[in-house]
């Protein structure tokens, strides 16, 4: 499900399978992906990180800033991570 949500991601806004936009079917198989068994050794936590670096070199661009500050919450030491954000 998570190798189907890349291959969806890549398509963006064009409609792919289904007639579907790619970003909505990607959002479909993350879904899947985080609802499996095995969702706990798919990369979230690096994406995560990923997207917090590169939102830290661009701590300039507001929009950047706010964005991120919506999607990446941090309560105490434990952050939360919605990676379907990246299919907006």
């Amino acid at each position: 499900a998570y190798v189907h949500s890349l291959v969806h991601r890549r398509e963006g806004l064009n409609v792919g399978e289904y007639g579907m936009i790619g970003f909505s079917n990607a959002n479909y198989w993350t879904r899947a992906a985080m609802a499996s068994r095995g969702s706990s050794s798919l990369p979230w936590k690096e994406v995560r990180n990923t997207v917090l670096s590169i939102a830290d070199d661009m701590k300039d661009d507001k929009e950047v800033q706010v964005w991120t500050k919506e999607r990446v919450i941090e309560e105490g030491d434990d952050e939360y991570w919605e990676p379907r954000a990246l299919h907006e």
